[in-house]
């Protein structure tokens, strides 16, 4: 293993983290609360002054202004200027952060994002946030890179931005999920207007869906945030009522203040429906029905204030289904829009760069959608939503063989019913892997029992097979 070495000023002058780490060439993949395992030999001493090296608690429990020494592995870096530069580090039980570690710009070079560092210096506290400042002298200032030891560290998904909840990922990358713009993004702090330029951080306000509330930044010496990348870019056209993701550090400024190094847009329903074919998009919506678990996927409807939503097929292992992406559970899915007969759907099978699903927390249910008629124009207002009708009549017996038109109840067999309201004939269909109207389901038996003349008012939802076609969730005859 090669170390490298630098005292750059001489003495004269809680949480659980997610890591996949690489000891010398070996490579461990360690869940949370975890130690990291290293083969790594200690420093020779005849080179190297013997000190302590604290571990998370015993660095937070050290006084300000005493000497530290941690050793962690690179999460993010600014940029070198001046023989300088600041990192954001983390080991498996916390963040810290190390300003201004002097560097020449050949040494920054190799101190990357996943190198393990050894870095003594003085402990310092400015306006909330606890770091190593490098520019303060101390006996045994500098640092120590672990040239062949790498560890990448997962980034924690959070639904609150409350002061108590960042608390406990001071200096850690997290990913701040279902956040709403309240306040435009500005550069000037007289008149909060908005001037991008090389250099200049980008302030905007958000709040979570708890009404927590809190100014974020794009810190433009950030390596990942600077002026001519993506994030800026996309930090400055923000507008008012935005629904966004946000990924950053978590510094402070008195309080948690997010250095945002990643952003995604949630798409609302006008926009989702508007985009591309393959395009990736992001929804947050509530479930509203879904299919039966089947090698490890399933099909969900969900639904907002605006519109429905099909995700096809989407991966998730059978405890995530039947413990968190239950009814009325609010998530947000990433995927590729497609449209196949008609339907509007994020097909999960289809790999995206972001493609996942995260479920947000909060509960919501609705009411199926009273519709005065089954006419064309009137259910392709309702895509993918719960919908009720009148009193409809039954115009041709339900079957499951579609060339004799017999029907043969069995698992996994969907049954076909035509309708009318006397003016829209529609055929209809009870989906028999969806989980309100399975084989054995009264649903499935009332349909399988209807014949033609009967009346029924029909609950289901506003799928697509080239024209609208109701998959069935409640049957009841009127008499």
């Amino acid at each position: 293993m090669k170390l490298k070495k630098l005292f750059a000023i001489s003495a004269i002058a809680g949480v659980a983290l997610l890591a996949s780490c690489n000891n010398g060439g070996e490579t461990t993949t360690k869940a949370p609360e975890t130690t990291t395992e290293t083969t790594t030999k200690a420093p020779d001493p005849t080179t190297t002054v013997a000190t302590k090296v604290l571990s998370y608690d015993e660095y937070l429990a050290a006084e300000v202004g005493s000497e530290v020494t941690i050793e962690a592995y690179i999460t993010g870096r600014t940029t070198w200027y001046n023989n300088a530069a600041s990192f954001y580090l983390a080991d498996d039980n916390g963040g810290y952060y190390v300003y201004n570690l002097p560097c020449t710009e050949e040494e920054y070079a190799s101190l990357l994002v996943t190198k393990k560092l050894q870095v003594t210096g003085a402990k310092a506290e400015w306006k909330g946030e606890i770091e190593i400042n490098c520019q303060t002298a101390t006996e045994n200032t500098g640092w120590l890179l672990y040239d062949d030891e790498t560890c990448s560290y997962t980034r924690a998904n959070v639904t609150s931005i409350a002061k108590d909840v960042l608390d406990d990922y001071k200096n850690r990358a997290v990913k701040a999920l279902g956040l709403t713009v309240t306040k435009a993004p500005y550069t000037n702090f007289d008149d909060f207007t908005l001037e991008p330029k090389a250099g200049a951080d980008v302030y905007f306000e958000v709040k979570d869906d708890a009404g927590n509330t809190a100014t974020y930044v794009v810190e433009a010496y950030l390596e990942n945030s600077q002026y001519d990348s993506d994030v800026y870019k996309a930090v400055c056209a923000l507008k008012v009522g935005d629904r966004i993701d946000l990924e950053g550090f978590v510094y402070y400024w008195e309080n948690p203040q997010l250095q945002v190094t990643g952003l995604t847009k949630v798409f609302s329903h006008d926009e989702y429906i508007a985009a591309a074919a393959d395009e990736e998009v992001t929804i947050q919506a509530y479930i509203t029905s879904r299919t039966t678990w089947y090698n490890n996927a399933a099909s969900f409807y969900l639904a907002d204030d605006n519109g429905g939503y099909y995700v096809y097929s989407l991966p998730c292992t059978e405890e995530e289904y039947n413990d968190l992406l239950v009814k009325g559970a609010f998530v947000e899915i990433t995927g590729a829009k497609s449209e196949w007969k008609g339907e509007v759907e994020i097909n999960g099978q289809t790999a995206t760069e972001n493609a996942g699903h995260v479920v947000l927390g909060a509960t919501k249910t609705y009411e199926a959608i009273l519709v005065n008629d089954i006419a064309k124009s009137t259910l392709d207002l309702y895509k993918n939503q719960l919908v009720k009708t009148k009193t409809l009549t039954v115009t041709k017996a339900p079957y499951t063989n579609h060339t004799d038109f017999t029907l043969e109840p069995k698992a996994g067999a969907d049954v076909y019913v035509e309708v009318t309201d006397g003016t829209n004939t529609f055929l209809f269909v009870v989906e028999a892997y969806l989980e309100d109207s399975l084989f054995d389901s009264s649903t499935y038996k009332n349909v399988c029992n209807l014949h033609v003349g009967d009346t029924v008012v029909l609950e289901g939802f506003i799928y697509y097979w080239e024209n609208p076609q109701m998959q069935i969730t409640k049957c009841d005859t009127v008499a």
